[in-house]
């Protein structure tokens, strides 16, 4: 878990970097992508619930897994939303855009 958190920060520090020195910039965003690959966070979410779900009768069982389900949609609908919105900006520089996703990433 902390080592697919930190390739997660460190992709997002080499995407800052690629939008500082675009020479590079092509090679960085493809090994930040590369990185994020790392931290599969669905698989986190399955392994919590399959925990919790280990004690529970198989109605709750069944109704932990349905939880986690509807868990795992918010993000899809909160960060399509956001990344829209992003979009809609049309931004022509995004190192105070990956700044802030650095911050909030490490912290």
């Amino acid at each position: 878990l902390l080592a697919g958190l930190s390739c997660t920060a460190i992709s997002v520090l080499l995407f800052v970097i690629a939008c500082c020195y675009p020479p590079w910039a092509h090679s960085l965003f493809v090994a930040g992508q590369a990185l994020q690959g790392a931290f599969p966070v669905e698989l986190l979410s399955e392994q919590v619930a399959a925990d919790l779900a280990v004690g529970a009768s198989k109605a709750d069982a069944m109704g932990i897994f349905e939880l986690q389900g509807l868990i795992n949609f918010l993000p899809v609908f909160i960060f399509g939303f956001v990344a829209s919105l992003i979009q809609v900006l049309e931004l022509r520089d995004y190192t105070t855009l990956w700044c802030v996703v650095l911050v909030v990433n490490t912290s």
